[in-house]
């Protein structure tokens, strides 16, 4: 079972990472694992956005091989985010960025609770095949916590402003 990078063949995929649709002709990167509901050989393939793929599985996309990121523009970038990530392997657990609501969670790191109002890391996990949320960790205890102070990109992807979706018609 490897890993592929392929292009879609149509716009019904949504990205694990992101949950948004992944169109058709663009890249993407296909996790490929046994299928739990089949018997023998049977496999399955979890999608994802080729930036999305660097950030959340960053140990699985660091595992393709260079040539096969040779049409993206941005390959060799990518790639080094996914090897930053996968040497600190907290960082794919970042998910968002929000404020927090009510003062009661706490920090993950710390364990002090994240007053409310307060801007707050949404860590989740994988397991079972999707993203499971885990808590918060307060911004300043960020790079204690990951184990770097490098943690832009990751912050940078989960705050940019969602892409345009296309109008239903009437």
């Amino acid at each position: 079972m490897t890993d592929v990078l392929e292009a879609a063949v149509t716009n019904r995929a949504r990205c694990r990472g992101c949950g948004l649709a992944i169109q058709k002709g663009t890249l993407r990167f296909g996790e490929r694992v046994p299928n739990p509901y089949g018997e023998g050989e049977d496999e399955t393939t979890y999608w994802f956005h080729v930036p999305c793929a660097a950030r959340r599985r960053p140990e699985r996309f660091a595992a393709l091989d260079a040539a096969a990121l040779a049409p993206l523009p941005d390959g060799p970038a990518l790639q080094a985010l996914a090897q930053r990530g996968a040497t600190h392997h907290r960082l794919a657990r970042i998910a968002g960025v929000e404020r927090a609501r009510s003062g009661r969670a706490k920090c993950r790191h710390c364990k002090e609770a994240i007053a409310a109002g307060t801007r707050r890391i949404v860590l989740t996990i994988w397991q079972q095949a999707r993203f499971v949320p885990m808590g918060f960790v307060h911004s300043a205890c960020a790079a204690a916590y990951f184990g770097t102070a490098a943690i832009e990109p990751w912050l940078d992807a989960v705050t940019a402003p969602d892409p345009p979706r296309p109008a239903l018609p009437p």
